[in-house]
């Protein structure tokens, strides 16, 4: 189980069978995300500056941006394709870093690394 607070207090759970679980600090409402229709284990949870949240797991790579006048987030995938000049390098997400510049560093099993500018 992978497990983060962000800076709302909310407390995200990445699970091996159940995918991403998130319970709302103030109203304590669980909500379960990538559940359905794609890979469901949790490998790393990461929080970037601008408090989106990324996840990622043997199906790519998943952006949480959150609504600002609502707990609710606009959720973006990132996937590896081959013909693709802005792709992830491979799909089985293990690590997720963001450094001083800006830049999101993506980790992968058997696939390297991917770096792109988070603005």
């Amino acid at each position: 189980m992978r497990f983060h607070i962000d800076h709302r207090h909310n407390l995200w759970i990445g699970t091996r069978y159940w995918g991403l679980y998130v319970i709302d600090h103030e109203t304590r409402k669980c909500t379960n995300y990538l559940r359905e229709g794609m890979a469901r284990q949790v490998n790393v949870i990461f929080e970037d500056r601008f408090h989106n949240i990324w996840v990622g797991n043997e199906d790519g790579l998943f952006q949480f941006i959150p609504n600002t006048d609502s707990t609710d987030f606009n959720i973006y995938k990132y996937f590896s394709n081959k013909s693709g000049t802005s792709t992830l390098s491979g799909n089985f997400v293990t690590a997720i870093f963001e450094d001083s510049e800006g830049y999101i560093w993506v980790g992968t099993v058997g696939n390297g690394l991917s770096r792109f500018y988070n603005d």
